[in-house]
């Protein structure tokens, strides 16, 4: 008993004395790479990326409309916000005439009398009567006149969302808006019912902004447009990637109303104007920066949380299971490891978290040039994911098990914003052609004819130095940029790509489908 009670003193000392000298590196490690980190001018504290309270009078998003959502969605909240859209969108299936991921970039113009059927038929949904309405997206049979019949149907059905959306109409000029989330400093998990909520209202707006155009109210759409676009911009002060991304999917939605008012040369002077100056003043790049600089804060605020948390066994289980897994099955496992654990370990996955981040971004892009470097990202891309592949042990021996969890996928969301800034620079640079068209009865020859009289330099490429790219057509026109792969594929639409670049050809815009 004796020599048992040795043994256990001995290792209970050892324990002390490892858990003491990894605190002490740990810390250490971590006072260095803070200090590193603040010199470059990054803010490591989850606190500092909190947007700032706006006075109850000056914020946009202060309604009850919106106060509603928070702080969760409750049962009965279709009485605030009708399903009808929901419902008709279900019914809908369209055939495009461009296969792969990109073809949204082939432009067609609503199928109004399609909606129409859709609106009339939601009805039976439930009791499974209704009909799939299937569509071809470039359907030669509709002309003008039963579009703009079906468009009078379609505005009275999206007549219910009024009160909802006069609400909003009332708010939008208020440039400032801040969504009621509890940001909880001392757990940094949060609730964000708004986003898939911002989504829906743009969708419902566009699909509104369309019938409007078909028929023939063009002030009432162009006021819708500015709804979405405010709508779709209330996100962007939020700190995180998710909310970026809703942002740019919200955007790009907006844009197809924008597109078909282009298409049916039904926008003004005025109006064209006002929207090349908004589509001129949109950022997604430095968004992008801001955002990654706001899930690094999060990161680590995440894993300063489970160092200080008295269930950290629970909170490890809940960020270390396998994908797919059961996290309580091995939480006994946790609950003993969080004990032996030291926690200057926490500190060293702190540092990794950073320094995989800093590997992340490191020359991705240029936020006052307003340009990402695609075969950057794909390559620090890599060599993260080859590290986070290797063995196991390997994550824990090294710090960066909670790493591999809570950094966001850099590529995908370095490419999406990408593609929304150069979709946003080609709506500023169709206004201000529809604008020359209007003053001179035609297209330019070139995009320099646009200079100065109706823009004030032309757009470069979001992934390379050269200018937009354009050509004058028969129909029209057709801008376009080289995509992701850095390839000129002389303004052929996107198609599926393979391996590990996201896709194939160039991102176009066309003045007519």
């Amino acid at each position: 008993m004796r020599r048992l009670a040795l043994v256990l003193v001995v290792l209970v000392t050892l324990g002390a004395l490892v858990h003491a000298v990894e605190n002490f590196r740990g810390q250490r490690a971590w006072n260095r790479y803070r200090q590193d980190a603040e010199a470059r001018g990054l803010k490591l504290d989850y606190a500092a990326h909190i947007p700032a309270p706006i006075p109850d009078n000056e914020n946009g998003a202060n309604t009850p409309f919106i106060q509603y959502w928070f702080p969760k969605p409750r049962p009965d909240e279709t009485n605030q916000w009708p399903v009808n859209y929901n419902e008709a969108t279900r019914l809908i299936t369209i055939k495009r005439r461009t296969k792969g991921s990109g073809a949204q970039d082939d432009r067609f113009f609503t199928d109004l009398v399609a909606w129409q059927q859709a609106f009339a038929q939601r009805q039976e949904a439930d009791k499974k009567h209704a009909k799939k309405i299937e569509l071809d997206s470039h359907d030669p049979n509709r002309n003008t006149e039963e579009q703009a019949k079906a468009a009078l149907m379609v505005l009275e059905e999206l007549k219910v969302y009024e009160p909802a959306l006069a609400e909003l109409r009332a708010m939008s000029s208020r440039r400032q808006v801040r969504y009621p989330i509890n940001y909880k400093t001392e757990e940094p998990f949060f609730l964000v019912p708004h986003l898939a909520k911002l989504k829906e209202i743009v969708q419902v707006l566009n699909l509104r902004a369309c019938a409007e155009l078909a028929s023939g109210q063009t002030n009432e759409a162009f006021e819708t447009v500015k709804l979405m676009l405010w709508v779709s911009d209330s996100m962007e002060e939020e700190p995180f990637i998710f909310s970026q991304l809703v942002r740019i999917a919200s955007r790009q939605i907006a844009l197809q109303s924008v597109w078909e008012g282009l298409a049916r040369h039904q926008w003004t002077e005025a109006q064209l104007k006002e929207l090349q100056e908004r589509m001129l003043r949109t950022d997604f790049v430095s968004r992008l920066e801001t955002c990654l600089s706001g899930e690094r804060a999060f990161g680590i605020a995440t894993v300063q949380w489970m160092q200080k948390s008295k269930k950290r066994g629970e909170a490890m289980a809940l960020f270390s299971a396998p994908e797919g897994g059961d996290a309580d099955g091995a939480l006994w496992a946790k609950n003993l490891a969080a004990w032996l654990i030291p926690k200057g370990w926490f500190y060293f996955e702190m540092v990794s978290i950073g320094q995989c981040m800093d590997q992340m971004t490191t020359g991705a892009w240029d936020v006052s040039a307003q340009r990402i470097h695609p075969r950057v990202v794909e390559e620090n891309d890599r060599h993260l994911v080859e590290k986070f592949q290797r063995w196991p042990m390997d994550a824990l021996w090294n710090h960066y098990t909670f790493a591999r969890r809570l950094l966001p996928a850099l590529a995908r969301a370095s490419w999406r914003s990408a593609r929304a800034q150069s979709t946003a620079q080609q709506a500023a640079l169709a206004c201000a052609l529809e604008r020359h068209r209007l003053a001179l009865g035609q297209y330019p020859d070139s995009l320099d004819a646009l200079v100065p009289q109706f823009l004030v330099k032309i757009p470069h490429e979001v992934v390379s130095t050269n200018a937009m790219r354009y050509t004058k057509t028969a129909n029209g026109f057709t801008l376009w940029s080289v995509g992701w792969d850095g390839k000129d594929d002389n303004g052929a639409f996107l198609r599926a790509a393979k391996g590990e670049v996201p896709e194939l050809g160039d991102w176009v815009w066309q003045s007519a489908p």
